[in-house]
């Protein structure tokens, strides 16, 4: 496709920041002038790109409304857009006398300002029963939303909780600094903005580090649901921040495995998930296969007498995909994660192990690799210097157990099969990456599965790398308290062998 496209610049000329979306919309004017309503080109036919990223049908993104971008602007600020739109080549002569009138159409929202570090993250998106909260030292606090309350540059990501409904309302209203104690809280979130990374120096180059000791991965965060790297030649926009056909500023990722107890397997979207919790200090939900965990993850949300506050019309929550469990250890392999985090050197900038040999959540092993233990499950929990050194950000804002405790079910899967997963049939595309070949190069249709953390990391740290096959269909992460040293890590990558001790999964919020 050639020519220049159309270009057009928002401003905010006005005097608190502003977020934006841009959508191409039908030109009504245009197609009544015309008289030519009767004879409109399919949107199916229309493609568009936007800031020369990757071309897209005008009608995948009916159900946005046709948004193309968004963004925020604080005041003074502009940028300027490009768009292009041309029929698609794969188009008949079926379109031949029809038209297209479009225009582009802006909308702002100027009001409430949200806070914004100085990384360049997109701010949290809460769903419907998130409250964002910070650790004050003591305990967890609702945070001021307005003010500073996470800082990507330094290592410090957002947080969030739902709590009982019991208090739910009083929590909801409270003001920023209220304590919001454990007691209350059922599931604990921390937020991944979206980011291109760099992929060029990944592999055997082991982004500029060795085997032993991996160096850093590029990370950019992007504004909005921007779509176009900044170095294509370099660098790529994550897989899991496209979910279906929905571009997503961020992801909320579960902060602990999952905990507690299920009654029964799980079937569908509506199982009874009431002492199903996210949270530290508790034994993981194990022994369950791969339907049960993805039907409990669904039924948090659309089951409707769910005790998180969770609403079917708000957000998508699901067992996390490979895609999106990659993305969590590629963020604490970068300057943001604890990779970046200067308290550690060497050796400790790995994520430390949960080690605790009674599959207790948020806990630390004493050396990064260290061997099973019980009495690390009640020395070296999530808040102790330990305990933090086995998160994403070495800190107590990171994600824990991505080494060790329960190796993690993931949903990749090989062709299709169901193996022993439970399913009677699949489910929707949307909610599982599909991978081609069982060679870590070649799984995704014959060629890299960039952002899946297969042959970009694999062996970095050591950890253990067996791709699935048609006989072991289901991927399984970060390995287990019991997996075999050096072995366990967060680029660690298995198969799923069928309900264990030692198995559990991860859950995801999509905003």
């Amino acid at each position: 496709m050639t020519g220049e496209g159309y270009t057009f610049t928002v401003r905010n000329i006005g005097t608190l920041p502003s977020d934006y979306k841009v959508m191409i919309q039908d030109d009504s004017a245009m197609i009544q002038a015309d008289g030519c309503s009767d004879h409109l080109m399919p949107k199916a036919n229309i493609k568009i790109s936007i800031d020369g990223g990757t071309p897209f049908l005008l009608s995948s993104i009916e159900g946005s409304n046709y948004m193309i971008t968004t963004g925020n602007l604080q005041p003074g600020e502009s940028v300027t857009h490009v768009v292009r739109a041309w029929i698609d080549e794969a188009s008949g002569n079926e379109i031949l006398g029809t038209h297209f009138h479009g225009k582009v159409v802006v909308e702002g929202v100027q009001g409430e300002f949200v806070y914004r570090d100085e990384s360049g993250a997109n701010p949290p998106k809460l769903v419907e029963g998130m409250i964002p909260v910070t650790y004050n030292g003591t305990n967890w606090v609702k945070a001021d939303v307005y003010n500073e309350w996470y800082d990507y540059n330094n290592q410090e990501w957002a947080n969030a909780v739902t709590v009982t409904e019991e208090n739910r309302a009083t929590y909801m209203s409270a003001s920023a600094g209220t304590v919001i104690p454990m007691d209350d809280i059922n599931t604990m979130w921390v937020w991944l903005p979206r980011y291109e990374y760099q992929y060029a120096n990944l592999g055997t180059q082991y982004a500029g580090g060795t085997q032993d000791l991996p160096g850093e991965i590029k990370i950019n965060f992007l504004s909005g649901i921007n779509t176009t790297p900044s170095d294509a030649a370099n660098y790529k926009v994550h897989p899991a921040f496209t979910f279906g056909s929905e571009e997503l500023t961020g992801i909320w990722v579960g902060k602990f495995e999952t905990g507690g107890t299920l009654a029964s397997a799980c079937t569908n979207e509506s199982c009874d998930i009431s002492n199903i919790v996210i949270k530290p200090n508790v034994k993981i939900l194990n022994y369950q296969n791969v339907s049960t965990y993805f039907y409990s993850a669904r039924s948090m949300q659309m089951n409707s007498s769910n005790p998180y506050g969770f609403r079917s019309t708000s957000g998508n929550v699901h067992m996390s995909k490979n895609s999106e469990w990659s993305a969590i250890a590629y963020l604490s392999q970068s300057r943001y994660g604890k990779y970046g985090n200067s308290k550690y050197t060497g050796a400790d900038k790995e994520i430390a192990i949960n080690n605790c040999s009674s599959f207790i959540t948020g806990i630390g092993g004493d050396t990064v690799s260290a061997a099973p233990s019980s009495t690390s499950c009640t020395t070296n929990t999530y808040t102790t210097a330990k305990g933090q050194a086995a998160s994403t950000t070495g800190n107590i804002t990171g994600i824990y157990d991505i080494s060790g405790a329960g190796a993690e079910t993931v949903m990749g899967n090989y062709n299709n099969p169901i193996g022993s997963s439970g399913f009677s049939t699949m489910p929707e595309t949307q909610y599982y990456d599909l991978y081609t070949t069982t060679n870590l190069s070649t799984a995704c249709n014959g060629g890299v599965c960039y952002g899946h953390a297969l042959s970009e990391t694999s062996t970095w740290y050591k950890d253990a790398s067996v791709l699935i096959s048609s006989s072991n269909p289901w991927i399984m992460r970060g390995g287990g308290v019991t997996t075999t040293r050096p072995g366990t890590g967060a680029f660690y990558i298995s198969y799923d062998a069928g309900p264990g001790i030692g198995v559990n999964c991860r859950i995801i919020v999509t905003p």
